[in-house]
C-alpha cells in the first residue's frame, strides 16, 4: 500500500476545524498549479475534499479525491460537491493513464509507504504537460518541537520502554535534491522544490488540534507499534507532549508552531 490511513476515520468529522496546518495551503497550492477553467483534477489523499470543494469554483474540470481513510471519504461525499467523485483507497487505487491535467496532494506524502511505486502511478495519471503539486512536511525535524517532545517521551521512565517499540510510518526526505529525484522516478520534470519552515503563532490547544490533526495518527495508532499500547501510554504521550508545548508558550500562551515543509512542482513532458 502507498498511503497509511491509520486512524484518520476517528477524526473525520472534526478534521476540518482542527487541520490548521493543512488548510493553510490550499490557496499555494492552487497558485502553483497554473489551472484552467476546464483542468481535469485528481486530488491524492483529499481526506474531506475543502481542496476539491474550493477547485470546483475555478474548474468545470472532471474532479477525483481518493482517500485511504472511509470516514474521511464519507465526510466529503457528504459535502456534495457538484461533479466530484471520490474513492476510498491509496494511491494503489488510482489505475489510469493521462486522464488528469493536474494532480494534487495536500500534506499526504509523507504517508506514502512505497514512495517510488506512488509517484510512477502519479507521473502516469497526467496528461502531457499535467502537472504534479504538492506540499507536505519534510525533512527528519519535520516539527522541532514535537520532535523534542518525542525525545523527552523517550526519556520517560513509564513511556520511554514502551516507546522503543515505536515504528516511523513517515515517508520524508532531508533535501530538495532528494525530493527533485523522487520526482524524476515518476519521469516528471522538476519545475520547483523549496524546503522551506512555516510558522503558526498559535494557542498550546491549536498546537494540540494540530498534533491530533496528522501527527497523532503517525505517533498513537496502534499499527505503529510492534506490542499492544493502551489508552494510559496514549495519554501519558500526550501530557507530556502538552508539557513540552506549555515550555515553550509565552506568557500570554502562546507559540510559534514551526513545521519544514517542502513544495513541489513537477511536469510530465513528451518523451519523459
Amino acid at each position: 500500500m502507498t498511503n497509511a490511513s491509520g486512524d484518520f476515520s476517528t477524526v473525520g468529522s472534526r478534521y476540518d476545524t482542527i487541520s490548521l496546518v493543512q488548510a493553510d495551503h490550499h490557496q499555494t497550492l492552487i497558485d502553483l498549479a497554473d489551472l484552467k477553467h476546464d483542468s481535469d483534477i485528481l486530488d491524492i489523499g483529499c481526506g474531506t475534499g475543502a481542496l476539491l470543494e474550493k477547485l470546483r469554483g475555478i474548474t468545470s474540470g472532471r474532479l477525483t479525491g481518493v482517500d485511504p481513510s472511509p470516514g474521511m471519504i464519507d465526510v466529503a461525499r457528504g459535502k456534495n460537491i457538484e461533479g466530484a467523485s471520490f474513492i476510498n483507497g491509496s494511491v494503489d487505487a488510482v489505475v489510469c493513464e493521462e486522464e488528469f491535467n493536474v494532480v494534487f496532494s495536500n500534506s499526504s506524502l509523507q504517508w506514502f509507504t512505497d514512495p517510488d511505486t506512488a509517484i510512477k502511478k502519479i507521473g502516469t495519471a497526467l496528461r502531457i504537460d499535467g502537472t504534479f503539486v504538492a506540499q507536505a512536511p519534510a525533512t527528519s525535524a519535520y516539527c522541532p518541537v514535537f520532535i523534542a517532545a518525542t525525545e523527552r517521551i523517550a526519556q520517560d521512565e513509564v513511556a520511554g520502554p514502551i516507546f522503543t517499540r515505536y515504528k516511523n510510518p513517515w515517508f520524508f526526505l532531508e533535501t530538495e535534491e532528494m525530493y527533485g529525484a523522487w520526482l524524476e522516478r515518476g519521469a516528471l520534470i522538476t519545475e520547483m522544490v523549496r524546503i522551506v519552515s512555516v510558522k503558526h503563532r498559535v494557542t498550546i490547544e491549536k498546537a494540540m488540534d494540530v498534533f491530533e490533526s496528522g501527527a497523532a495518527i503517525g505517533y498513537l495508532a496502534d499499527a505503529r507499534y510492534d506490542t499492544p499500547i493502551d489508552d494510559s501510554y496514549k495519554a501519558r504521550f500526550r501530557a507530556i507532549l502538552r508539557s513540552v508545548l506549555s515550555g515553550v508558550a509565552n506568557t500570554e500562551g502562546l507559540l510559534d508552531l514551526s513545521f519544514n515543509r517542502v513544495f513541489l512542482v513537477g511536469r510530465r513532458c513528451v518523451g519523459v
